[in-house]
């Protein structure tokens, strides 16, 4: 028997007891979009170390890493925490990777300034990481407003 926790229009808690679940496609790709920004930022610290940069190189690698692993820490919690797989939950983890791949995307403009000393240019990595906000906080909102609404 499958105990469900909160059971909210569609969208419930995981079975705590469930054994040997396995990753959907949309959860692997979910997780190679964090890997290739993972590559990005390895690819850019070599290049930055390779011309001496170390300072620039370990503050940059910092910098990135903190919001890689936020971002994917924050939406897995969440996606772990309910059993969703309507559109609209899958429509929010495609928008989510989508602000995962443009955060990478301006991961060397960011290697770039901190190595140049000027303001930091995270333009394009803001952008990635409020379009992947704007997902998470959909999400919850409707989770918010389906348990409010029912209590």
């Amino acid at each position: 028997m499958v105990k469900r926790a909160c059971h909210v229009n569609g969208w419930s808690g995981r079975d705590v007891n469930q054994e040997h679940r396995v990753s959907t496609p949309l959860e692997l790709f979910f997780d190679l979009t964090f890997a290739v920004s993972l590559a990005a930022v390895a690819e850019e610290m070599s290049h930055r170390l390779a011309e001496g940069e170390v300072f620039a190189a370990l503050l940059s690698f910092g910098i990135s890493m903190l919001a890689i692993c936020w971002a994917w820490m924050s939406y897995s919690w969440f996606a772990s925490a309910y059993d969703a797989e309507d559109l609209t939950f899958r429509l929010a983890t495609m928008v989510h990777m989508l602000g995962v791949i443009v955060f990478a995307l301006g991961l060397p403009w960011l290697f770039q300034s901190v190595a140049e000393g000027v303001r930091l240019d995270n333009d394009v990595m803001v952008l990635g990481y409020v379009s992947r906000c704007i997902s998470g906080n959909a999400l919850a909102k409707i989770i918010s407003g389906i348990a409010t609404s029912r209590s």
